[in-house]
């Protein structure tokens, strides 16, 4: 982990040293790519708050995100109006420090005013618009009317407007900071964290722009660098911490409940567990319902702890009609005496009603005597039946919530999808029509986006097949698993030639399951055994299966199933990591592919009611073991 923190911070150092030498041979080009840095990843918040918006629990994401979209148009107005880039003729360099005091006060006021909806909705029109407004009154004041207050004279440097607003600005960011720490409770550590760090850089890059002469010094190039950092850490907290940890930001009151109910459901079995034991010590030491029938059938006697919950206070009834006497609907308590009367062996239920016309839950059985007399005895059920009722009821909660961060998984790469589609998209053109007019670097770095955005896809792509083992579920009927093999080689037959592979398939069984499922299982443990082959040595699998007998020896329970390759294994110790989503034993450059095949094959195993397994030692090939049902109960 050290290590890895290590070559980040070193990365980040060599990044910024590279923008120190990119300043030294253009300070233009290293302004603008200092700003479109941080209109990127203002645009970058827009769009993940917007995409994300139904799921929030709250609407603090939401608001930052639409203000970072202006904030984000004024940071590219102020790279265009930059001094050197001419396209703004009739101003100088005061233009691009009016539209720099601009962008920063959205900022720092929208990160304060953004703390009014963590616990209330707005209209997002509303928000729109009223941002409309002011962002177009400030371009009219600085380009139309000319209003704006002067923030940069030539040969003078900065105005006292503009430092005492660099200063306010940093006294806003810091009442954003305190706020925070009010109410942290709101947010994940990490992402408070980043924001704070954020935040704190944010007023050191405006307290570095109060300082400086020229636009092309030595503190201006500070408060860039602050400024770089300051949106890194945003990009951090909002951006790379939503999309790895998306319930510590946009599910975090969901997941405070989630737990919450766990616990109850803990502490209500915890109270059932106490109960049990409560009632055997009541069996055992204190006295129960007890309720004396003589030979006749007459109710004769009814123990304190009856009488007490009957509301009945005559130690003995006689030959009194209780179910009158007390105001008892006879209907119902001659059910649970006609049943003791009968001696019938065993517990049985019945409802009773008070006095005072409260029903409890008891529970009934009978003794006969030697005379010839006969003894009931009950117990007050009433509260264990309440009990069982609320488990149930917590416990078809957690299935709903269960299900519904299920469907989340499903519906949040859905949406992923349309944005990333841009990106490449927008990357191929400029591919195909501005080749010649990007420079060499330039196009290493589109290159690397497109790589980037690509690998995404396949994130995105892979996570929607893993959600769908569920999702999007068939009925169970007959499926020939012969068939399945043979119709996943055959999705496979360009690689398995490729890679001169043979698949020999011996008999397999005939099980009830979904066959689609069947055969994407067959093909995801074939393709794996063609991914990771020896180098050298052409890829052979074996795939046969064994029968399961529980009981009598000629009735098959369940099945085997063995798929073996001689490909590079692996070590055992890490079998629980590779069927875990996303869990990768070797790097991306040596083998393609994001590590979900196998964790799809496990949720195809489980929605089948069966175990999937491996063994291995590397270099010495692997066999993944798939338990089935012959037929699904």
């Amino acid at each position: 982990m050290m290590g890895k923190k290590l070559s980040y911070l070193i990365l980040g150092i060599l990044l910024l040293a590279a923008l120190y030498a990119c300043s030294l041979y253009n300070y233009l080009l290293f302004h603008n790519i200092a700003e479109i840095f941080s209109v990127i990843i203002a645009g970058a918040i827009f769009v993940i708050a917007w995409n994300t918006r139904q799921y929030l629990s709250n609407n603090f994401l939401l608001f930052l995100g639409i203000a970072y979209l202006f904030v984000g148009g004024l940071d590219l107005l102020h790279t265009l109006s930059y001094k050197g880039i001419a396209i703004f003729e009739g101003y100088n360099a005061d233009l691009a420090t009016q539209l720099w005091i601009a962008a920063r006060v959205f900022e720092s006021l929208s990160m304060l005013a953004a703390f009014l909806f963590l616990q209330r909705k707005f209209k997002v029109r509303s928000v729109f618009l009223a941002y409309s407004i002011i962002c177009i009154f400030l371009l009219l004041s600085i380009f139309y009317w000319r209003i704006f207050p002067v923030c940069f004279v030539e040969g003078m440097g900065l105005t006292p407007f503009k430092k005492i607003s660099e200063y306010i600005i940093s006294f806003i960011f810091l009442c954003s900071a305190a706020l925070l720490v009010v109410y942290r409770e709101k947010f994940d550590d990490d992402v408070r964290k980043w924001i704070i760090g954020s935040i704190g850089l944010s007023i050191a890059s405006e307290l570095a722009f109060t300082t400086y002469a020229a636009a092309y010094d030595l503190t201006n190039l500070l408060g860039h660098y602050l400024k770089i950092l300051s949106f890194w850490c945003i990009y951090k907290a909002l951006i790379e911490t939503g999309l790895r940890k998306p319930y510590a930001l946009l599910f975090r009151d969901l997941k405070q409940s989630e737990v919450q109910l766990e616990i109850r459901v803990r502490e209500r079995t915890a109270e059932l567990s106490r109960a049990k034991e409560l009632l055997q010590t009541i069996i055992d030491n204190i006295p129960v319902m007890i309720c004396l029938f003589n030979p006749d059938g007459d109710v004769r006697i009814l123990n304190s702890h009856y009488r007490n919950l009957i509301g009945w206070k005559h130690k003995n009834i006689g030959d009194t009609d209780l179910a009158r006497a007390c105001q008892i609907d006879p209907t119902v308590c001659g059910e649970a005496w006609s049943q003791m009367r009968q001696r019938q062996p065993g517990w049985k239920d019945f409802t009773i009603q008070t006095k005072h016309g409260k029903n409890l839950q008891t529970s009934w059985a009978s003794v006969e005597l030697s005379d010839g007399s006969l003894i009931g005895i009950g117990i007050d059920i009433s509260e264990r039946k309440r009990a069982e009722e609320q488990k149930e009821l917590y416990l078809e909660q957690l299935k709903r919530s269960n299900e519904e961060l299920q469907d989340f998984a499903f519906v949040a790469s859905h949406d992923l999808q349309e944005p990333l589609r841009k990106i490449q998209s927008f990357g191929d053109l400029l591919v195909t029509e501005f080749s010649d007019s990007i420079s060499e670097e330039g196009r290493d770095f589109l290159m690397r986006m497109q790589n980037a955005a690509t690998r995404m896809r396949t994130l995105i792509d892979s996570l929607l097949a893993y959600s769908r083992v569920t999702t999007k579920t068939r009925p169970f009927f007959p499926v020939d698993l012969g068939e399945a093999a043979e119709e996943a080689q055959t999705n496979l037959v360009v690689l398995m030639e490729e890679k001169a592979a043979s698949v020999e398939v011996g008999n397999l069984p005939t099980v009830e399951g979904d066959k689609v499922q069947m055969i994407q299982l067959f093909q995801n443990l074939i393709g794996n055994a063609l991914k990771f082959h020896r180098k050298g040595v052409s890829p052979k699998v074996k795939i046969y299966a064994q029968t399961i007998h529980k009981g009598r020896s000629d009735q098959a329970d369940a099945y085997e199933i063995f798929v073996e390759d001689n490909g590079i294994g692996f070590d055992e110790s890490y079998l629980s990591r590779i069927f875990a989503p996303f869990q990768r034993l070797h790097g991306k450059s040596e083998y393609e592919g994001v590590g979900i095949g196998l964790a799809i094959c496990r949720k195809i195993v489980e929605r089948h009611h069966g175990h999937i397994t491996a063994n291995s030692r590397p270099d010495g090939g692997a066999v993944f073991v798939v338990t089935l049902p012959g037929k699904q109960t």
